[in-house]
């Protein structure tokens, strides 16, 4: 299922949200296509295109002000597969302590935890995740099994796109991935674009979303590490 560009509804209400204090904010925000092409000639960050994130699932498109990134399903299979290898496992686990007879109470804590596992498996398979920035308003459409979960942001709640480090693959050796998080004015922060396998690729996503909220940008990528 593909969102629509923001109606006017969506920017009806993104209006009651527009702040206050942030003209400067405000102008850099409509001038955020223009900025976009300056900072991609300027930045050697410009060695991450979109045909890179595309090839890994992930899109980027800009309309007049908004922009969008969209971040498909199943777009980090390696992952999906050792973690549905260990559901399988887990599963078998529980079948052979019904088998042997183990005390109910280890069968049930064995249960308790399976479901923890299938959602994780649902997630890295079948979840898509929308962010659109449009009128001063961050959208976040979360959808798994045709299940939609809609949240909004005003703006000037956010004062920061920030990257970290969400996981990591194989234990400390393995293969980490990051998640791209708004930090809120009151110190939460909240997941915008999750499981970005690509370091470079992570702080090129956030570092456009910090410009299309108006927010001072980041500094350009270092290319020689």
């Amino acid at each position: 299922m593909v969102d629509r560009w923001p109606s006017d509804t969506h920017r009806d209400a993104a209006t009651s949200f527009q702040p206050t204090r942030q003209a400067d904010r405000g102008a850099r925000m409509t001038a955020f296509p223009e900025a976009l092409r300056k900072w991609n000639q300027a930045s050697s960050a410009a060695s991450v295109s979109e045909s890179d994130l595309a090839r890994v699932g992930i899109q980027m498109h800009i309309k007049d002000d908004a922009v969008r990134f969209h971040f498909g399903a199943a777009r980090n299979p390696s992952f999906a597969v050792g973690l549905t290898a260990f559901c399988v496992f887990w599963t078998g686990i529980l079948g052979f302590q019904y088998v042997l007879g183990v005390p109910w109470i280890f069968q049930a804590l064995t249960l308790l935890i399976e479901p923890l596992f299938i959602v994780l498996c649902l997630d890295l398979w079948l979840s898509t995740t929308t962010v659109t920035i449009a009128n001063g308003l961050v959208t976040r459409r979360y959808v798994v099994l045709g299940v939609a979960c809609k949240r909004f942001w005003p703006g000037d709640e956010i004062q920061g796109v920030l990257f970290k480090m969400g996981g990591q693959m194989q234990g400390r050796t393995g293969t980490p991935y990051y998640n791209v998080r708004a930090l809120l004015q009151d110190g939460r922060t909240t997941m915008l674009g999750p499981r970005i396998r690509d370091k470079r690729q992570a702080e090129w996503i956030a570092a456009r979303m910090r410009m299309a909220l108006g927010l001072p940008p980041a500094p350009p990528l270092r290319t020689d590490v």
